[in-house]
């Protein structure tokens, strides 16, 4: 598969990733009501039967922010250096 556009390389202790958009074309579209999700920062997604997606992601979110918070404040002081 030939990756176009931008990725972007995310780097651990552990392993490096890989992350890339791509383009999905939709084979049949469904009939009937059209139904709603919302995106938001603690659920990925929530449909509009209620049902929410990714519970917890908002707790991961938060600790790595701190994590990265952490990695900047480091990196300011040894250039302040």
């Amino acid at each position: 598969m030939e990756i176009r556009g931008d990725i972007l390389i995310v780097r651990n202790k552990r392993r490096a990733e890989i992350h890339y958009s791509v383009e999905v074309k939709i084979l049949m579209r469904r009939e009937g009501e059209a139904g709603g999700i919302d995106a938001d920062s603690f659920e990925v997604f929530t449909d509009d039967h209620g049902k929410q997606y990714g519970k917890g992601f908002g707790k991961l979110l938060v600790r790595l922010s701190c994590v990265h918070k952490e990695k900047r404040e480091k990196r300011g002081r040894l250039h302040s250096i």
